[in-house]
């Protein structure tokens, strides 16, 4: 009969085991908090929340490569390379570029020609770091395909006023259908779409890679790379000015800030 807090049910349902103090907040909670400082009994309670705080890095790993399937093995730093690992794997395809291809971008940069001159020169500039590592190499691999269409997106960002710049962003957005094209012929839909998964692995390995980078140091109890709640928070909040989008992290980093402690415990041993 007693209430429980959402991000109470929120962490259990993902798995994470929480203290009875933890569960119930408020009161109990606090003197929780204050039993920590006893001896023996407050080994106890750091022990099991350290633990809570285990399955929370482990959960926040398997939610970074859901997309692609990716079940984690390990968390900290050796996690963060078992993700890129899987990520890496997942862009796996090579298509070569055909005639549609360079038609389509003698089009797309024809088009540009009646922008202003600062716009004109900045989107070639985008095309050239971007899309001529692609040209060069003849082919496009899974990994220079969605580097290439992560960067025209950032470009695409950086500008947000009618008129012209509206006109240099379609121009970018044309670049960007032109290399999907070319990756749905060369590889089908059924590509394009796994790509878009790898996307996402990737994006949620950058903001991870952060917190576990924030941990390092944090720990006073042996269990390096382990990052809090707060940690986590942070890095989503940054890496998502950088890659826009939902990711599974928020949700998980919010209820853990409510709830899991904002330290790593002091010990995590029992007697």
């Amino acid at each position: 009969g007693v209430p429980v807090p959402d991000s109470v049910r929120s962490l259990a349902s993902r798995g994470i085991p929480m203290t009875t103090g933890q569960r119930l907040g408020g009161a109990a909670k606090a003197v929780e908090d204050r039993a920590t400082s006893i001896p023996f009994v407050g080994d106890m309670i750091n022990a099991r929340r350290m633990e809570g705080l285990g399955a929370f890095n482990q959960r926040a790993f398997a939610d970074a490569g859901e997309s692609i399937g990716f079940t984690p093995q390990q968390t900290g730093k050796e996690g963060i390379q078992d993700l890129y690992g899987a990520a890496g794997q997942a862009y796996g395809v090579t298509v070569p570029l055909d005639q549609q291809y360079a038609e389509g971008f003698e089009q797309v940069i024809g088009g540009a020609q009646s922008l202003p001159d600062d716009l004109r020169l900045r989107y070639g500039k985008a095309l050239e770091n971007r899309v001529n590592p692609i040209n060069d190499a003849g082919q496009m691999t899974g990994e220079t395909y969605q580097q290439a269409m992560r960067g025209l997106k950032s470009y695409k960002a950086e500008t947000t006023k009618p008129g012209f710049e509206q006109d240099y962003r379609d121009a970018l957005g044309g670049a960007m259908d032109v290399l999907t094209g070319q990756m749905q012929r060369g590889g089908g839909d059924g590509v394009v779409s796994g790509l878009a998964s790898a996307d996402k692995a990737y994006r949620n390995t950058k903001m991870l890679e952060n917190a576990v980078q924030r941990a390092k140091g944090g720990s006073q109890s042996g269990e390096s790379y382990t990052f809090t709640p707060s940690q986590l928070q942070m890095s989503v909040q940054q890496g998502q000015r950088k890659y826009p989008g939902a990711t599974p992290l928020e949700g998980l980093a919010d209820a853990g800030q409510d709830v899991l402690p904002s330290r790593i415990p002091d010990s995590g041993t029992a007697g």
